[in-house]
């Protein structure tokens, strides 16, 4: 299939992820379990659809953009199985004809597997969409509004990444002194910029090194 074509699920994927990480308690969890659901499936039809990807493999070593792909993708895959493994044991709390009803520590692996799965979602949308960013960095240096862009750039990239430290999403796994704040679908979207900013940032240095060798 077609890049285009994939994009579209592309897209509900990222979507559906961003409406489930924003979960609050109190909010419900019948719409969380379905979209829930429909998230698994889109990504196991994302992964059926780029199985060359998983050939590629075995194909000699990798470099630059390429193996930093693979440090992203396996972890992914594994967080992704994690989460899906999760919300089957947590499946009682929102369905009544499931028998399994969750405990703790479902609990704890569902939101930590959801956790690092979201951040190697999102540091893997930076690793494809860097390649556009280079191209409308490009665009815009020869355009008039070249140094609003570039302060446009910092300003996204050092508010992602304090919303980043304060978010709960690193919370689970570092001690942070900064005070916390609760999550919102702008706070993601944030974050999300500010990792396709470092990625872009590190395939240029990757390319780089490669050129100077």
């Amino acid at each position: 299939m077609r890049r285009h074509h994939r994009l579209p699920i592309d897209i509900a994927m990222y979507l559906c992820f961003l409406y489930l990480m924003n979960y609050h308690l109190g909010q419900g969890l019948l719409l969380h379990g379905i979209l829930g659901i429909l998230l698994i499936a889109l990504f196991f039809w994302h992964n059926v659809l780029n199985r060359r990807w998983y050939k590629s493999l075995v194909r000699g070593r990798k470099h630059g953009v390429a193996l930093a792909l693979c440090v992203t993708n396996l972890p992914l895959v594994v967080a992704c199985l994690g989460a899906t493994v999760s919300s089957v044991l947590l499946s009682g709390d929102v369905f009544s004809f499931s028998p399994l009803v969750g405990s703790a520590s479902a609990r704890t692996f569902h939101a930590t597997s959801t956790a690092v799965g979201f951040i190697l979602v999102m540091i893997h949308t930076g690793w494809h969409v860097a390649p556009h960013l280079d191209k409308l960095q490009l665009k815009v240096d020869a355009s008039i509004f070249r140094h609003a862009y570039r302060l446009i750039d910092a300003l996204v990239l050092l508010l992602g990444l304090y919303l980043l430290a304060t978010s709960p999403l690193l919370a689970r796994f570092l001690p942070s002194g900064l005070p916390s704040h609760a999550p919102s679908y702008l706070t993601y979207l944030l974050i999300t910029l500010a990792i396709c900013q470092l990625t872009q940032l590190a395939s240029k240095q990757m390319r780089r090194r490669r050129t100077s060798i």
